[in-house]
């Protein structure tokens, strides 16, 4: 016996307003039910809050959920000073998401409790992960040649004898002589000696005529004295630099040109 269409059509409509709402029932009697355990946890009844999170945990559907439970639980029970059952919850809370956050206000001491929970809960999740067994890897290995059958056994094939090429005549080896150039190490140094000397006695000549112009400045004599003396100081010590530098600056030209002498010498003695 078929129905009419309009019937099958109510059916089917009667058939899901019957099974559609209990999913969404079980959902909301979990909210319900948390939150009715909040409520008493606000209210600092804590024994009952408990007992209300006990009654939430059988309406729990799926992972998330559980994990909500235990770290409302794992809060109380820090607040009731039972610090061995709370690490407890936070640590079944934490097994099923490490990365999960406390879901209320709680002091800071219950923050740091939960993050020493999840510090041992990463250890041990990577511990695990390690002990892992790793998939073998199997490589198939070439089949051996197959050997031909003989009567007679196998001989080891004789070895050719070639003969040894001719060393080459002592007189007919070209030879090649490597000569190790250095560097003129000295002029540049007395260069550089020149150069900081040169650079100082500038600087002193500089303060003695700033010294002297101060001098000339004073309104006392004694403070006119004082600065001559030093412009002095500062001139001599100036002269020595300069004439210093011009000395070094010598002593690098000469020593180069010694080194340039001393190399084309020994340039045209090894000429043959």
């Amino acid at each position: 016996m078929f129905l009419r269409p309009w019937r099958q059509h109510l059916v089917l409509v009667l058939l899901c307003m019957c099974l559609s709402p209990l999913p969404v029932r079980a959902a909301d009697d979990f909210d319900h039910s948390l939150a009715q355990a909040i409520r008493l946890y606000e209210s600092l009844e804590y024994e009952a809050a408990l007992s209300q999170l006990a009654h939430t945990r059988t309406l729990a559907q799926d992972a998330r959920q559980d994990v909500q439970v235990s770290l409302h639980e794992g809060i109380i029970l820090a607040n009731l000073g039972r610090w061995e059952r709370a690490r407890s919850a936070f640590r079944a809370a934490l097994l099923k998401e490490p990365e999960a956050t406390l879901p209320l206000m709680v002091p800071p001491k219950v923050e740091k409790e939960l993050e020493s929970v999840r510090t041992r809960v990463r250890r041990e999740l990577a511990s695990a992960r390690a002990r892992e067994p790793k998939p073998e890897v199997i490589t198939s290995l070439p089949a051996p040649a197959p050997v031909a059958s003989s009567d007679r056994p196998e001989q080891a094939a004789a070895p050719l004898l070639t003969p040894a090429a001719p060393a080459p005549a002592p007189e007919l080896a070209p030879q090649v002589e490597v000569r190790s150039a250095r560097a003129p190490v000295l002029p540049w140094v007395l260069l550089g000696t020149g150069v900081v000397a040169g650079g100082m006695g500038g600087y002193f000549g500089w303060t003695s005529r700033g010294q002297i112009a101060s001098a000339r400045e004073a309104s006392r004599q004694s403070d006119a004295a004082v600065r001559l003396d030093e412009a002095r100081g500062s001139a001599r010590v100036a002269n020595i630099l300069l004439g210093s530098a011009g000395l070094a600056a010598a002593g690098a030209l000469v020593s180069w040109l010694l080194h340039d002498g001393d190399a084309d010498s020994s340039s045209l003695g090894d000429s043959p």
